[in-house]
């Protein structure tokens, strides 16, 4: 029997509310077992379900724990700008968070600054440019920049 499909009997069930905050600690559990054991697994597991949460969008969580690992090609350790001042710069610069969110835009700034900041230095302009035709890639799917950090970490085998 797989996993769905007692979700669904349970769902008949009276209590349903608990009997599927049971199951969810129950996973929970195997899943953080997994964590030490098949930690690819579990990032998998771990990203599957975040975004069947939360589509391929960063929330603050998902954004911290992306910096835990980036370094900055300068050395320094990321994020080199907070939501707040990227959010500033995206007001003074007309850019408006439609098909993507604030985390979004503060990922892409600060992932472009770790990838290129030798090149670019210190030229924000030319930061908010390069970040808002990343997320505006005609060509891309909805959720670029999270598509773009799941794929890019380096435990990641394809």
């Amino acid at each position: 029997m797989h996993i769905y499909e007692m979700y669904v009997g349970a769902k008949k069930m009276q209590g349903f509310e608990q009997k599927l905050d049971s199951m969810v600690k129950c996973f929970d559990k195997m899943v953080e077992d997994m964590k030490y054991t098949h930690p690819e697994i579990y990032c998998d597991i771990m990203d599957k379900i975040y975004v069947a949460i939360n589509g391929y969008h960063f929330n603050k969580e998902k954004l911290d724990d992306c910096y835990k690992t980036m370094i900055n090609d300068d050395g320094s350790k990321a994020p080199k700008w907070t939501v707040e001042e990227t959010n500033s710069v995206a007001r003074n610069n007309g850019i408006s968070f439609k098909n993507f969110n604030e985390y979004d835009w503060n990922y892409v700034m600060n992932m472009i600054y770790s990838d290129y900041c030798e090149v670019l230095g210190d030229n924000v302009t030319s930061y908010v440019k390069m970040a808002n035709k990343f997320l505006h890639d005609k060509d891309a799917p909805d959720g670029k920049a999270m598509i773009y950090a799941m794929c890019m970490k380096k435990e990641r085998q394809y």
